[in-house]
């Protein structure tokens, strides 16, 4: 459905995929984020970054940066924001775990 443009799609069968317990890797979590942004859904690629954090996989600087670009290109400037208050914050959160 991604490789389609069909972003509506693609988020059903993620969301499905979960609900039968089938869990997400960093490489899954990435093309949605990629594909929501193309899609003008980039506060749900946004949600997906948070999801990330949350089940403890660390959203690479590629995601950051796709999701604020996205949330920019939509005019959601204090979204955009933050993004960047994420990356800080996990940036410094793996400098004291180090």
């Amino acid at each position: 459905y991604m490789s389609l443009g069909k972003a509506e799609e693609a988020w059903k069968a993620f969301r499905n995929m979960q609900e039968k317990g089938t869990l997400p890797d960093f490489k899954t979590y990435s093309k949605f984020i990629n594909c929501l942004c193309q899609a003008g859904k980039s506060e749900d690629a946004l949600d997906l970054v948070s999801e990330m954090l949350d089940k403890g996989i660390a959203p690479s600087t590629v995601n950051f940066r796709t999701v604020f670009y996205g949330l920019n290109r939509e005019g959601k400037q204090d979204l955009a924001r933050t993004v960047l208050q994420k990356k800080s914050a996990l940036a410094a959160q793996r400098k004291v775990s180090t």
